[in-house]
Order: structure tokens, then sequence, then C-alpha cells
């Protein structure tokens, strides 16, 4: 009943929320308090970068999902940038501000454009089933994701004195990342 484009969809939902939101929701304040070497009132204005960015992105994206389509494209953009945000995050001394500000970016695209999206793939009277599928296998991949992310720590001692042992962490995410990466592509493609 769904076609293969609503699966993409569905992949680039789960695995972009499993990046995203156990990161900014559970690991980021650890992640810059204990790597960045900021305090936690530091860490938190660091964090909501991301929700003041999206504040102002997300529309925007919106917008220019109405007015000249090119979903698939902008699915893509935002996708290379949660990659390249990890990246420079991981990889880089800039100040924090520049990293958050990139993943509020990249997060505006989910409800501005991805959900949107799935309404237009699937058959009204699907619709309920569809959205219900989606935020079904997104909890059981946010559940795993934490799990999985938090084991990671744990088993790499990561905190204030052993700071490497985030970058586990990271690569998890970064892996799950290019996953989402991946099946941004295949829609990207099928779209084309």
């Amino acid at each position: 009943a769904f076609n293969r484009s609503y699966w993409y969809i569905l992949g680039l939902h789960v695995l972009y929320a499993s990046v995203f939101f156990p990161f900014r929701s559970t690991f980021a304040i650890g992640y810059f308090e204990n790597v960045k070497g900021l305090t936690n009132a530091e860490a938190s204005v660091s964090n909501s970068w991301v929700f003041f960015t999206a504040v102002f992105a997300t529309p925007f994206f919106g917008f220019l999902a109405d007015r000249y389509g090119r979903r698939a494209t902008m699915m893509l953009f935002g996708t290379l940038l949660m990659t390249t945000t990890l990246l420079v995050l991981s990889l880089t001394h800039w100040p924090l501000w520049i990293s958050t500000a990139m993943m509020g970016i990249s997060f505006a695209v989910v409800p501005g454009v991805i959900w949107p999206s799935t309404t237009m793939l699937v058959e009204q009277r699907l619709l309920g089933t569809a959205l219900g599928l989606i935020t079904v296998i997104q909890n059981l991949a946010l559940t795993g994701a934490n799990i999985g992310a938090g084991w990671l720590l744990d088993h790499f001692h990561a905190g204030r004195d052993n700071p490497a042992g985030y970058t586990p962490m990271m690569l998890f995410f970064g892996a799950i990342s290019l996953a989402a990466l991946a099946s941004v592509v295949a829609l990207w493609r099928r779209e084309r």
C-alpha cells in the first residue's frame, strides 16, 4: 500500500531522529562539559542554539518547499549538514554556537520538509497508519540509540577525566547519520 518513496522517508525519519534527539536531549550537555570544557550553564546555552536557529530556519525551509518543491534535495542538504555538524563538533575547536546552529538548520528540515512530504506520498485513507508506523519505528530506534550511546559511554569510561571516551559515541551517531544520508540519496535518485 505504501510506495518505495514512503519507505525511504520512513528510514530518513527514523535514522535522523536517532541522531538528533538522543544526542541533543541526553548526551550533548555532558559532551559539551567533559569534552569542550564548558560549565553546565555554558553547555545549556550552547545547546539552546539548536532550537533558536530552528525557530527561523523551519519556516524558511517550509516556504522553500512550498514555493519551489525540491523536497528531496532539501532533505539531502539537511542530512549532509547533520553529518557535517558531527564532524565539526568532533574534529574542530570552532565555537560551539557554530555547530549547534548548523544542527538547528539541519533539524529545521524535519518539520519544514520531511513531515509534509510524508503526507504527500501516502493516500489520505492510509495517512494515520503511515504516520503511526513512522512513530512506532522511530520510538523503537530512539530507545535503541539512547541505550547504545549510553552503553558506549559507560564501556569506554567517558567523562571529564577521559574525554576520548566520547569518541565511540560520536562515531556511533556518525554511522547512523551516514545511514540516513544513504536513505535520502536513494529517495533523491528515485524522485529525480
